[in-house]
């Protein structure tokens, strides 16, 4: 973390001392918060007890070199997953929205790049479910500030799911759904601060239920 910090010093006093920030340095800056935080949350896995490996987006996540909404070069990314050592534990901690292309230069995924790294790593590791934890109860039927009466959807399909988040909900990023559709890998939606809450299910067709969007939640 002091190093990281002492990075970040040195950064912000360049952009000082030359009163500009290109995209490449904007770049770097903005991901800088992954990298802090997620030495932080290995620390507190380790102390509470658990054996956390530590995973390098910079290294995993390649990209090409358009900053602030770069794109992932899957086989290369997903060539580089391949190799990791997934067989070497059970809890393996990685940034999202960072990548780095292949001359080493760090990128970043862009709006929603949290969401679409976690999409992508679930399908290089061929998950059976992506859980995103977040501060919501899941996807809503309308928003609850303006519907009191909104309540949670329990299932949604991809396409459902992708049309909301057109009409305004802004729990799912689109493109992460999209993602996962290619490899019809649920989604599931929870509220960090009550796991026992049910959440919203995106799911591929073979898994969904038959009852109309109507008569979920």
């Amino acid at each position: 973390l002091k190093e990281r910090l002492s990075h970040l010093d040195d950064l912000l006093y360049g952009i000082y001392l030359l009163r500009e920030a290109s995209a490449r340095t904007r770049d770097e800056l903005m991901g800088l918060g992954e990298r802090l935080s997620v030495p932080i949350l290995w620390g507190h896995c380790t102390d509470l007890g658990f054996d956390p490996q530590r995973l390098d987006a910079l290294e995993l996540m390649r990209t090409d070199g358009r900053h602030d909404a770069a794109r992932l070069d899957i086989n290369a990314s997903r060539e580089h997953f391949a190799q990791a050592g997934f067989d070497q534990g059970d809890l393996f901690l990685m940034e999202g929205f960072i990548g780095r292309t292949a001359e080493g230069i760090p990128t970043t995924l862009g709006r929603g790049g949290s969401d679409l790294s976690a999409a992508y790593a679930a399908c290089f590791l061929n998950a059976s479910v992506l859980e995103k934890w977040t501060d919501v109860a899941g996807m809503m039927t309308a928003d609850p500030r303006m519907v009191p009466s909104a309540r949670v959807i329990d299932e949604l399909s991809y396409a459902e799911a992708m049309e909301l988040c057109h009409f305004g909900a802004k729990v799912v990023f689109p493109p992460t759904v999209a993602q996962l559709s290619e490899q019809d890998i649920p989604m599931h939606v929870r509220l960090t601060d009550d796991p026992e809450s049910t959440g919203t299910q995106i799911l591929p067709p073979n898994k969904r239920s038959d009852a109309p969007l109507s008569n979920r939640g």
